[in-house]
């Protein structure tokens, strides 16, 4: 039994980041994995008071099997409207191994994490007017 785990920070701007750590547990050099925990949380800025402050808006852990329902749901969680294209490109990603998924998931936070930065940015400026 392997366990890998990955802990990363991307910053979409100034004042926006996206966190994710993702764990995973089981043979995965043989694609014969048993589980992927995966965590991911968006800082956005908020206004608080006379200045802003950095706060996690949106964080969650979810826990799938890799070889029976890939990380569609995770992407469907983040982003209704945004979802993955398939569970047969995403199963075949991770047959590849762990290192060639892990980044092809970091893109895929990272555009997504975009997206709805800039959902919420608009959103705080319409508050403002």
């Amino acid at each position: 039994m392997k366990t890998q785990k990955i802990e990363k920070t991307v910053k979409i701007s100034d004042d926006i980041s996206v966190r994710y750590k993702i764990e995973k547990s089981g043979q995965c050099e043989a694609g014969l994995s048993d589980d992927v925990l995966t965590t991911v949380s968006l800082y956005l800025p908020i206004q608080e008071g006379s200045g802003w402050k950095i706060m996690d808006k949106i964080s969650f852990a979810e826990r799938i099997e890799i070889m029976e329902e890939p990380l569609v749901e995770i992407w469907g969680n983040l982003i209704e409207q945004e979802r993955m294209q398939s569970k047969k490109f995403l199963t075949e990603k991770y047959s590849q191994g762990f290192a060639e998924a892990e980044s092809y998931i970091l893109s895929e936070i990272c555009k997504l994490s975009k997206a709805l930065a800039d959902r919420a940015n608009a959103l705080i400026k319409a508050d403002d007017i």
